[in-house]
């Protein structure tokens, strides 16, 4: 018997044959434009900036449009005799007895509370009218005036706080532009027993006329005036002097320069005392 042959085992590289192939070159393809550019910052730092772009052009077409018309149409409403009612359809029927046997039960109290109503009227039932002519509820105590004043008016009145004395102004009433009128001020004591009307206690003199009066609220001598020049006068009348004048304002831009309507005595702070008291003063220059 012959064996069998035994098995030489064979190197992997003997599976495989040498070749040579030609070779092939592929060249890299370089971007028309860049989609970025590069800076430099300050520090010599090289980084990327975006490049803007612009889109196409939108168009737009503009055209009016109009909504649909539309009609409006009144319509009022009739009786079943008015309509034309057609033969195939339901007529109103109406029950004329029944109606009339209503109106008989129901009129009668309608035409009594009616009545009622107009000869009763409930808001006038305690009013009593008074036919005789009223008297008088005031009587005139005392007359004062000035002699010697001719075509002049009383422009202003005050009373001081205890009501003895009363400060009467006379001017025109009816001046226009520049004032050429001298008129006084004049006091009146009311409780003195040797009141004669005609000749007052206190005569002030004034170049032009006083418009408004007003005595202080704790000092029964102090009086305040504003004239038809925007000057304001304050005047002590207890002094006893011949020019009672304390105090006046000046005549230029920054005070009145039209005539002052109204003065008034206002507190200056509540901390300032029962004397602390401000003037306040309008005028037609919107001051």
């Amino acid at each position: 018997m012959q064996s069998p042959k035994s098995q030489v085992p064979v190197h992997p590289s003997s599976r495989f044959a040498d070749e040579s192939f030609d070779g092939v070159n592929l060249r890299s393809v370089v971007p028309d434009k860049p989609f970025y550019k590069v800076v430099q910052d300050k520090d010599g730092k090289n980084y990327a900036q975006g490049v803007r772009l612009q889109t196409d052009k939108v168009e737009r077409a503009n055209r009016r449009l109009q909504s649909f018309e539309v009609n409006c149409i009144e319509t009022q409403t009739s009786g079943p005799g008015d309509m034309g009612v057609g033969p195939d359809e339901e007529q109103v029927v109406v029950d004329e007895d029944h109606l009339a046997e209503f109106l008989r039960r129901v009129v009668p109290t309608i035409e009594e509370e009616l009545k009622l109503s107009w000869q009763s009227m409930p808001v006038f039932d305690a009013y009593e009218p008074l036919w005789d002519e009223a008297a008088e509820t005031c009587e005139m105590t005392h007359q004062v005036w000035k002699e010697g004043i001719h075509d002049l008016q009383v422009t202003a009145v005050a009373w001081n706080m205890t009501g003895s004395t009363l400060a009467c102004a006379y001017g025109k009433l009816d001046t226009l532009g520049w004032c050429e009128v001298a008129a006084p001020v004049c006091l009146w004591n009311i409780f003195r027993p040797q009141l004669v009307p005609g000749e007052p206690d206190t005569s002030i003199s004034i170049q032009g006329f006083v418009m408004c009066l007003a005595f202080h609220p704790t000092k029964p001598g102090v009086l305040a005036g504003g004239t038809y020049n925007g000057e304001l006068c304050i005047w002590n009348t207890a002094s006893g002097e011949l020019d009672p004048l304390v105090a006046s304002s000046s005549i230029d831009d920054y005070f009145h320069r039209e005539a002052i309507q109204a003065v008034e005595w206002i507190p200056a702070d509540l901390s300032g005392g029962p004397d602390a008291y401000l003037l306040a003063t309008v005028s037609g220059d919107g001051k």
